[in-house]
């Protein structure tokens, strides 16, 4: 049951999109290669927008130090100690 709707689903895709060997047409149809283009387009604008965000939420995160308190002050909490205070307030 399985292996037949995967089947059909696969001979669906086929029917719709038939790939080119030429990179950017995907389908036959021209009015729906033109929505691709453009969805593609829209798509790489939001993926830059959203680099654009998360680089400025990074920069104004790392300006901010963190309050740190290490309970347990072995050998390895001064190890942390010493590695966060660096950047933080322990």
């Amino acid at each position: 049951l399985i292996i037949m709707a995967a089947l059909n689903v696969s001979a669906k895709a086929h029917n719709f999109a038939s790939v080119s060997p030429g990179g950017d047409n995907f389908v036959d149809d021209p009015e729906i290669n033109e929505t691709l283009r453009k969805l593609k387009l829209e798509e790489a604008r939001l993926m830059n927008e959203l680099r654009a965000l998360v680089d400025q939420k990074k920069l104004l995160l790392a300006s901010r130090r963190l309050r740190i308190g290490i309970v347990g002050f072995g050998t390895f909490g001064q190890f942390l100690a010493k590695t966060f205070k660096e950047s933080n307030d322990v």
